[in-house]
């Protein structure tokens, strides 16, 4: 059940079907300055209506309008080095299934040093090239190869899971 949305004039009545009827909700974004693009952040103010939301003298009471069981996996990259960039991001969905109720599971794949599209399915020249561009050592694209390959493999792995 949703409540009704204060926003209107779009689809989101049936998008929103489409999610309380999914099992697996898989949410994809670059990281820009430490967080989800616009559009997905646009999404994910949505799901709002799927919560009571009740003001309180301490704090916001959330409470689901109807019980959530669901598998939400966050794919996230980044041209950071450094995974832990993302953290604001795994905070938010960390949060988003906490308030829709203990019946929900959190998956994470980070992907770094992903600079340019395509950049996961480089092969290492491809790669060595790239990151002489980027003037970042070389000698990481061997390194980054085997990582991105095993990314690869997580994500269809990850897809083929049973669910909950």
């Amino acid at each position: 059940m949703i409540k009704r949305c204060s926003l209107s004039n779009d689809d989101w009545e049936a998008v929103a079907d489409k999610i309380l009827d999914a099992d697996r909700l898989v949410f994809a974004t670059p990281v820009y300055f430490h967080h989800v693009t616009a559009s997905l952040k646009r999404i994910i103010d949505r799901f709002r209506s799927f919560l009571h939301v009740q003001i309180t003298e301490t704090g916001l009471l959330h409470q689901p309008w109807q019980s959530w069981h669901k598998e939400f996996i966050l794919l996230v990259t980044m041209g950071s080095s450094d995974a832990r960039d993302a953290q604001p991001i795994i905070d938010l969905f960390k949060f988003m299934i906490e308030v829709l109720g203990p019946g929900n599971r959190l998956s994470v794949i980070t992907a770094t040093r992903l600079a340019v599209p395509r950049q996961i399915a480089m092969s290492l020249n491809e790669l060595k090239v790239l990151y002489r561009t980027l003037q970042l050592s070389v000698q990481l694209a061997e390194q980054d190869l085997v990582r991105n390959q095993k990314l690869i493999r997580d994500c269809y792995a990850l897809g083929n899971t049973k669910l909950l």
